[in-house]
């Protein structure tokens, strides 16, 4: 069920191929992709076999660090071309694989999982600013952080007016 791996880096050869085709232009894609792909791999492995608390023990932590990660590497590209949901595809390709991943995701069910609390480059392990700069780009994250800075300051600016009218001492 886990697919064959050659080169035994925990990364099945058909979606490793199926992400250096697809995405081998973007590193940061590559990063998200395989990121994902390990997670969806993860399930299949293991499906139900650990027992609910086992499960949440061993991976509820890491679960929760690798998708702040992987959402942490999202760019518009990726978002507009579905690539979440195309690496999933490629790594829950048979029914059985899709049962386990299923399974595995049952063990989390009714469960309150803890967020992971840091930064994107902290889930990940590296830079994912400088990352996406060697590339060009700008991860959805760090959009979504430049807007909520620039709303943040228009709106201090729209108070600072107010109270100068109010106030045209000030």
């Amino acid at each position: 069920i886990d697919g064959i791996d050659t080169d035994k880096d925990g990364m099945r050869d058909d979606v490793q191929r199926w992400i250096a085709i697809e995405w081998g232009h973007s590193p940061i894609a590559v990063k998200q992709l395989t990121a994902l792909a390990q997670q969806y791999l993860r399930t299949v492995h293991y499906g139900d076999s650990l027992g609910k608390e086992e499960t949440r023990k061993q991976f509820g932590a890491t679960v929760a660090r690798e998708a702040a990660c992987a959402f942490g590497l999202e760019t518009n590209e990726t978002q507009d071309r579905d690539a979440h949901r195309h690496v999933r595809l490629q790594v829950l390709n048979t029914p059985e694989r899709v049962q386990r991943a299923s399974d595995f995701d049952m063990m989390f069910a009714h469960t309150d999982m803890p967020a992971f609390e840091g930064t994107a480059s902290e889930a990940c392990g590296f830079d994912v600013g400088a990352l996406a700069a060697q590339e060009g780009k700008r991860t959805i994250a760090s959009q979504l952080r430049a807007e909520s800075i620039e709303r943040t300051k228009q709106e201090r600016l729209a108070e600072l007016e107010r109270l100068k009218k109010e106030d045209p001492e000030r």
